[in-house]
């Protein structure tokens, strides 16, 4: 069923965000934010036709980002907290439908350093940890890890830009 947001839903909320940023020396910041969302689950895939919750969640970070070598490489290691109220998960008796979830927390690190390796060779070399639980719910089982959230990810990327091509005369035999 699709749910219109004219069916009683308040689809409005204030949402508080704060963040700080501290240099102690011009190559190093540290930060910290807080922020809280809200998000109306009224246009979702429900399996029964009970109207869900909007879906809320209060964030946590704190980090620390630095360059090095005159700006040309770029370090960040952050940790995270995550808790949200009536998350939308497939239904376990008809993966087709979504259900809410009661609370849920994400929390982990954060590690990535990006650069130029040599005049034009760039890469970005990153690390997550994220470790998820199912806090309260009445149909899933509290403690489990959420499905599809791997608990360690990473990625490599690279790129090379090619400064200048040489043409060289082509002569005929």
């Amino acid at each position: 069923f699709l749910f219109d947001v004219d069916q009683g839903f308040d689809t409005t909320e204030f949402i508080p965000q704060a963040g700080l940023v501290y240099k102690p020396i011009e190559s190093v910041s540290l930060y910290g934010s807080y922020s809280e969302s809200f998000r109306s689950n009224t246009i979702a895939l429900i399996s029964n036709v009970d109207l869900v919750d909007p879906e809320e969640s209060r964030q946590f970070e704190v980090g620390v980002k630095a360059d090095f070598l005159d700006g040309n490489l770029f370090a960040t290691l952050a940790a995270f907290n995550i808790i949200r109220e009536n998350e939308l998960a497939p239904d376990p008796d008809n993966p087709t439908f979504q259900v809410p979830i009661g609370r849920t927390r994400s929390q982990g690190i954060e590690a990535s350093i990006s650069g130029e390796i040599l005049p034009g060779w760039n890469a970005l070399v990153s690390y997550t940890l994220t470790d998820t639980e199912i806090l309260e719910d009445e149909d899933l089982t509290e403690g489990n890890a959420f499905e599809n959230v791997p608990l360690h990810s990473g990625r490599i990327f690279t790129t090379y830009e090619i400064h200048s091509i040489i043409i060289l005369p082509f002569e005929a035999i």
